[in-house]
């Protein structure tokens, strides 16, 4: 069995995905106004939060098609999402995408650890920049943001198949060359 994976380092961070609820109440549904999301993101909308304290200071949050805004133009959208606040972990369950000015990240499911500064993006995984300059993709991409311990940004795309291309323009003179790399 051959392990197909590809490894980049990447200069930006992509914005913290983990949804922390403050305070929800056990059943919310409808207008999404009034509720406020923990890490300055607020839900556009929603179709249903339900949240339960399942031990003392641990709670876990259900949300049906949740489409939260952040700072800094980030989107996240899925078709459910649990939140394991305790545990700093939330998974994204169905059509997960996350948006920002730079770059678009799809996957079937996604998990992010907050404390380790780490998604994982499963199932038909693709980061592409809009500018067409790197892509990324394969069964599996993890994201790390580097503030977990590892101290650098990188990617890790593995299963079959996984592939990268990351370009680059530099300037040479008065015109400009553009070399790309194909993993």
């Amino acid at each position: 069995m051959v392990d197909e994976s590809v490894s980049v380092s990447v200069g930006r961070r992509l914005a913290t995905f983990c949804i922390v609820f403050v305070s929800v109440p056990v059943f919310v549904s409808g207008d999404a106004g009034a509720q406020q999301l923990g890490n300055d993101c607020d839900p556009i909308s929603f179709r249903v939060i339900q949240s339960r304290q399942i031990a003392p200071g641990q709670r876990v949050t259900w949300i049906g098609l949740p489409d939260v805004v952040c700072p800094g133009g980030v989107k996240i959208q899925a078709d459910s999402a649990v939140v394991w606040e305790a545990a700093g972990r939330t998974e994204f369950l169905g059509g997960f995408r996350y948006l920002d000015l730079q770059r678009e990240l799809q996957s079937v499911n996604a998990d992010y650890f907050e404390r380790e500064g780490r998604l994982l993006a499963m199932g038909v995984a693709r980061l592409r920049s809009f500018d067409g300059e790197r892509e990324v993709r394969g069964d599996t991409v993890h994201v790390f943001d580097g503030h977990g311990g590892a101290g650098e940004d990188r990617l890790l795309a593995t299963g079959r198949p996984a592939y990268a291309r990351i370009g680059s323009s530099e300037p040479s003179g008065e015109s400009e060359s553009t070399t790309s790399y194909e993993v």
